[in-house]
């Protein structure tokens, strides 16, 4: 099976986000942190970046959702 390895520009592009937001979501554990190809280059497989999409195309929640705080009406 051909499995290969996208670096994060390219892996930013392919799931249609910033480089920023792509690293977010790893530092955050939203998607598996990249494979280190070498010391200055790190990368997803295309399986993990098409699992990451198959998740949130299966939830009602945005893959960038944050917490929203409500404000006390009561206040």
């Amino acid at each position: 099976m051909n499995d290969p390895l996208i670096r994060r520009i390219e892996a930013a592009k392919y799931l249609g986000v910033a480089v920023p937001t792509l690293d977010r979501w790893a530092a955050a554990g939203k998607i598996a942190r990249p494979v280190k190809m070498s010391a200055r280059c790190s990368g997803w497989r295309q399986s993990v970046l098409d699992a990451f999409l198959e998740r949130f195309v299966q939830s009602d929640e945005p893959a960038n959702a944050q917490p929203v705080e409500v404000a006390n009406a009561a206040g």
